[in-house]
């Protein structure tokens, strides 16, 4: 009788699981990149927080957000330095958080009214 019993409740478990079937590919997805093999994952010390997720940005419908070329930028010059981990991020804000206020400054040199300033800054900043 136990038996009987284990072997329903082990088939209750497994006969979803077996009927689940995955998405059909993308069709009108981009070839693969120019490579003979996967590409290695990144480190999770190397991971910006602040950069969506690959998976997220290919997603159907989702927008193809560009990265910040002046984070891309900071994030280069603080490996460059051998940050990692935590100092890696923190480097990263405040190098873009100091780009952001020469960009400020540059504005208010120029009498840039308020309005307009933020655009400014969006475009300087990167």
């Amino acid at each position: 009788m136990r038996l009987i019993v284990a072997v329903v409740l082990a088939f209750a478990f497994i006969a979803p699981a077996g009927a689940q079937s995955s998405p059909p590919p993308d069709q009108q997805s981009q070839p693969p990149a120019a490579g003979n093999g996967p590409t290695p994952a990144p480190d999770a010390a190397d991971v910006d927080e602040d950069m969506p997720p690959a998976p997220a940005a290919n997603a159907p419908g989702a927008a193809k957000r560009q990265p910040n070329p002046k984070r891309i930028a900071c994030r280069d010059k603080a490996r460059q330095q051998g940050a990692r981990g935590q100092q890696l991020r923190d480097s990263i804000q405040v190098c873009v958080e100091e780009a952001r206020l020469s960009c400020t400054k540059k504005a208010v040199a120029q009498h840039i009214p308020a309005q307009q300033r933020r655009d400014f800054v969006r475009n300087c900043a990167g």
